[in-house]
């Protein structure tokens, strides 16, 4: 097992040169703004609600960042979409405008589109699996491509939870229950081709207007984890959930900051924000796997029907996508090397 978890470290090497990764650091450097009484402002915006797992873990960033600092920071975070889509968000710290945000693969993966490999349907046997490649390696890998391509400071990979189909028509137990059902997903080709390939009719749309959507019934459903539909709001229009876990995104999202902030700071502050955020990737995986179990549960008692699905299928009906948009997109050794990389 060592010998070859040696030979996967050589291989990631070996891509990433062959890529050309390298580790940078754009963006121009700015004055930092202040309060009146010195602190740095830090505004962090980002798309999901009040209290979901991207909202409590900027908080817990924000009060342990001035634990480390001694109370210079004045942290305001916006959720919701206050500030901007997670595509918004990402132009807005290029601009250095916003400071700091959070975004899924999906949208992220326009910028820097190896990320999108974490998107790829059943890739991960485990969330420790997910958790190992997103912070080995290929981890390191990806930020790097992230930092040059999409010129913003990646700070910690974060959960998504494990993302299942709900919808306001049927239970789903197999692919044959998906064929010609308007399934929204996010706006990006890798989510498109899976769906696809499972017999849905496909349908990008931006989250903050994913509420609307069901509610006035221009789609059948859409696609998330638990804490997500539970704190949307989304079991009132969609009375279905199955239990799918197409995406195991336990490392699927992202929290970044801006460059012209992050390049402005004393180098000490650069150390307390990269030790901040550290421990607040540790807190929001932690919390999102807790809260994903709890949501079910309050999903159930709200009256959503849960069910199990024939996973098999769902995998079986994959495998063409791994053949025809995977492997061309990634290429066939870093996507076999990602499926066999060690769960522990």
């Amino acid at each position: 097992m060592k010998k070859n978890h040696k030979k996967s470290v050589a291989l990631v090497g070996l891509v990433a040169v062959m890529i050309c990764v390298f580790a940078v650091g754009p963006g121009l450097a700015q004055d930092l703004k202040k309060t009146a009484d010195g602190k740095y402002i830090l505004r962090a915006g980002h798309h999901t609600a009040k209290g979901s797992f991207f909202d409590v873990a900027l908080e817990f960033f924000g009060k342990r960042l001035n634990e480390l600092s001694g109370n210079k920071y004045q942290v305001q975070v916006f959720p919701g979409g206050q500030l901007g889509n997670q595509t918004e968000l990402i132009q807005q710290l290029q601009k250095g405008s916003v400071q700091m945000s959070t975004t899924s693969m999906a949208d992220l993966g326009n910028y820097a589109p190896i990320v999108n490999i974490m998107d790829i349907p059943f890739l991960f046997k485990s969330k420790e699996q997910a958790w190992n490649v997103a912070d080995g390696p290929i981890g390191n890998m990806m930020k790097d491509r992230v930092e040059k391509e999409g010129n913003v400071k990646l700070l910690g990979w974060w959960s998504l939870g494990v993302r299942s189909v709900f919808n306001s028509r049927k239970p789903i137990n197999s692919p044959a229950d998906l064929k010609g059902m308007k399934i929204r997903t996010q706006p990006n080709p890798i989510h498109v081709a899976a769906f696809e390939a499972l017999g849905a009719l496909p349908t990008p749309i931006a989250y903050t207007e994913l509420f609307n959507a069901l509610q006035q019934k221009v789609i059948d459903g859409a696609e998330n984890d638990p804490t997500n539909m539970l704190q949307m709001k989304f079991y009132e229009a969609c009375k279905f959930y199955s239990l799918t876990e197409h995406f195991n995104n336990v490392a699927g999202g992202a929290v970044l900051m801006s460059f012209h902030f992050f390049n402005a700071l004393p180098p000490i502050e650069q150390v307390n924000v990269l030790r901040a955020a550290k421990d607040a990737t540790t807190y929001q995986r932690n919390w999102t796997e807790e809260n994903g179990v709890k949501a079910l549960k309050e999903l159930e008692k709200l009256g959503v029907k849960i069910n199990q699905v024939d996973k098999a299928s769902f995998q079986k009906a994959v495998e063409p996508f791994y053949e025809k948009k995977a492997y061309p997109t990634f290429g066939k050794e870093l996507v076999r090397l990602v499926v066999s990389w060690p769960e522990r």
